[in-house]
């Protein structure tokens, strides 16, 4: 093995630690007018035997919302513990409304702030140490935008077999 001056080049082993700053960062944008979802707690329920392609009701409530969300749980029927191609079907129907929300500078911040910190957090290193911790935000007249930069030390050096 040559370097691209036709030196060559001697394999060696080397042990040590290789400690470097990175940065790690969370955007997250909110709003001060919105409309979020809500549960109501209002449910309905169709319950049924599946059988050869055709449904078999035992139970089938008119689903009139205009929003939900939907919970289907499949278990195949037993009879004296032997499996049958018979399937009990359950659809559970959550109702949801839209409500309007107005929220205050600070109110959108928090949230903005609280935002930007979960979908960084993931990424952040376990054994690094923080060294620092920065919030920017920027605002206009309809929302609010928050970076959240974070500074850690960490060793990033990488165990590997010489071939």
């Amino acid at each position: 093995m040559t370097d691209i001056n036709n030196f060559p080049i001697s394999i060696g082993n080397a042990m040590g630690v290789v400690y470097a700053k990175t940065w790690y960062e969370g955007i997250s944008e909110v709003n001060f007018h919105y409309k979020r979802e809500l549960k109501t707690g209002i449910t309905k329920q169709k319950i049924y035997f599946m059988l050869l392609g055709k449904k078999i009701y035992l139970k089938n409530d008119n689903i009139d919302f205009e929003k939900y969300d939907k919970i289907i749980e499949k278990n195949n029927l037993n009879i004296k513990g032997m499996n049958t191609k018979i399937e009990k079907i359950t659809e559970t129907y959550y109702q949801k409304i839209e409500e309007n929300v107005n929220l205050t500078e600070e109110e959108a911040k928090k949230i903005a702030v609280e935002n930007a910190e979960n979908n960084v957090h993931p990424k952040l290193p376990q054994n690094g140490k923080l060294l620092d911790k920065k919030i920017y935000k920027e605002k206009n007249e309809k929302s609010i935008k928050v970076r959240i930069l974070y500074l850690f030390e960490e060793n990033i050096g990488i165990v590997q077999e010489l071939k």
